[in-house]
Order: structure tokens, then sequence, then C-alpha cells
């Protein structure tokens, strides 16, 4: 990852304060600091998993809508309930 050493260093500087000298940062530091950044924690995974359903379920409902719309103007009815299945894929 590129700038993750100059994010540290800059980091650092700025707790240490104005003039003070500053050293590298330590590579397994940068390393660690490297996998956060591709690796998100089990929070954000969590959090990204709750939105992405979020996301899905308003797929879903724009989808039903649009398909109720469609039919009531071709003069067919609409139903009131619609019930979707989701299951993995069967291998």
């Amino acid at each position: 990852m590129l700038g993750t050493e100059e994010n540290l260093y800059t980091a650092d500087a700025f707790l240490a304060g104005p003039g003070a000298d500053v050293a590298d940062p330590d590579p397994a530091k940068v390393g660690a600091y490297q996998q956060l950044r591709i690796i998100p924690g089990d929070l954000s995974i969590d959090r990204i998993m709750r939105y992405e359903t979020h996301v899905h379920r308003l797929l879903v409902q724009t989808v039903h809508e649009l398909e109720a719309r469609q039919a009531h103007r071709r003069g067919q009815p609409a139903y009131l309930a619609r019930v979707d299945f989701s299951a993995p894929p069967t291998s």
C-alpha cells in the first residue's frame, strides 16, 4: 500500500510535537496497518453485511412495485402480497 509508511511517519511526528526527531516507522507496524486497510475488522464486516441486506431488500421491494405497476398498466391484477424464496445454489 502506498502512503502507509508516510502516514505513520506523519502521525508519529504530530504526536511527538514540533521540532522533535522522529524515526522511520517500524516495518512490522507498517505491515500491520497495511493488513488493517486490506482486511476490515469484524465490526466493519458486520456493518457492511447489514447495509447490503438493507439495500437488497429495497431492491426487491422496488422490483415488486415495478412489476405491480406494469401489471396494472396492462389491466392485469396486481398481487397484494408476494413471497420470494432465496436459497444457496445447489451443487
